[in-house]
């Protein structure tokens, strides 16, 4: 039999039964205290141990953004238009998250430490502080021994991070001529900020919190959504008017389209994989040792897209280096085209013919590889994104 109570009171008591002995029967024979729901809640209900909880300043502010922008346009003969636009963005009063209830980490070089509370934890090989007692060594129960068990993730919103956007954005148009038109635009951006979470009712206990509880800012970085640099190409062509009936009959109205994008990588945050700080903190990324991350960017499968020697796990009760998102993963591109054409039966009547390719060139497109330096396929490319895929549509409108 094994008893699970955890997670936010009063929603998080939960109970499991493993093999009960009186079957489905009667789960509960056996059981201590007999069949315990309905559960009731009142003055005298108790706590669950191990909690998490979120806890919001009364004082706390709210979020707001500024923007601004400009632009300029400018004809060129009488087909093609260019414009080149500037805008930025700033957030203010982003909400961040930090953790209050931690674990501290203790050593003495001996398997056993004396806490400030008087409780003495022990551990192996001149180690005292170990995942096995966390708990023990969290700053509540530290102050508190008897209370602060009742609490394990005590996540703190704090108003007083901040985010801001710049990009350049040049546009190239050629106007439909002889059955073709033209567009293609280019971005050239950067987003920074303080680690938040875009969800609408914000982070659960524990995700998202700052890796260093004084330190807001050192986990200050690049964007999730930050791509550097990103290229749109468009381009239709449709087939002319052909004078002779039989060949306009064929030929005429067909519309050929063509959608090429490529876009910089996204971000990587490289973690440990482990709670090498032994704080329970999650996502503790990892040390980095040389000033180029990257090996085969060549992206091809099952290469080293990240050089496993440029990282390793930091030293037993120290946070990695490495800055949050400082990584750039596999570039992006798509290439889809579509060929369609309208035949027109009677004066309401139309018959539409569409066919449709994604990935045209059915090209590998690598996805970004695992960045948790204890995984054994560390950086290694092994998944991808969709092959080519083709679709048909005929559709009759009366």
């Amino acid at each position: 039999m094994q008893i699970d109570t955890a997670n936010s009171p009063p929603w998080g008591n939960s109970v499991q039964v493993t093999t009960p002995a009186g079957g489905f029967d009667d789960p509960w024979l056996g059981y201590s205290g007999g069949n315990p729901f309905p559960t009731v809640f009142n003055a005298n209900t108790p706590f669950v141990r191990g909690g998490l909880y979120n806890n919001t300043p009364y004082d706390i502010k709210n979020t707001y953004a500024e923007s601004w922008n400009l632009g300029v346009q400018h004809q060129i003969a009488n087909k093609w238009l260019i414009s080149t636009a500037y805008t930025g963005s700033t957030t203010l009063h982003l909400w961040t998250q930090n953790q209050l209830n931690s674990g501290v980490y203790f050593y003495n070089g001996t398997n056993t430490c004396v806490l400030p509370n008087g409780t003495a934890i022990t551990g192996t090989g001149g180690q005292c502080s170990t995942l096995a007692n966390l708990a023990t060594r969290r700053k509540l129960t530290i102050e508190n021994p008897q209370e602060g068990p009742y609490f394990t993730l005590l996540s703190n919103f704090d108003s007083g991070g901040t985010m801001s956007y710049h990009g350049l954005l040049v546009n190239v148009e050629r106007r439909a001529a002889k059955g073709v038109t033209i567009s293609g635009n280019y971005t050239w951006s950067h987003c920074i900020g303080d680690l938040t979470d875009f969800n609408g009712s914000g982070p659960n206990p524990g995700q998202d919190d700052w890796q260093d509880d004084n330190n807001r800012r050192g986990d200050r970085g690049n964007c999730v959504s930050d791509r550097r640099h990103v290229l749109n190409l468009t381009g239709v062509a449709e087939t002319p008017a052909f004078s002779n009936n039989t060949v306009r009959a064929i030929g005429s109205g067909w519309r050929l389209s063509a959608i090429y994008r490529k876009s910089s990588g996204s971000l990587l945050n490289v973690t440990s994989g482990v709670d090498n700080s032994l704080t329970g903190k999650s996502n503790q990324r990892a040390q980095q040792l040389l000033e180029n991350p990257y090996g085969d960017t060549s992206a091809r499968p099952g290469t080293n897209f990240l050089n496993p020697k440029a990282f390793v796990i930091p030293a037993t009760g120290t946070f990695g280096n490495v800055a949050r998102n400082s990584v750039r993963g596999v570039g992006t591109w798509d290439f889809d085209t579509a060929l369609s054409r309208v035949f027109r039966l009677r004066e309401s009547q139309r018959f539409e013919v569409r066919a449709e390719a994604f990935n045209v060139l059915n090209r590998f497109r690598a996805l970004n590889p695992s960045t948790a330096v204890s995984g054994s396929t560390f950086g290694v490319i092994r998944t991808a994104r969709d092959p080519r895929i083709m679709q048909f549509a005929l559709k009759y409108i009366l």
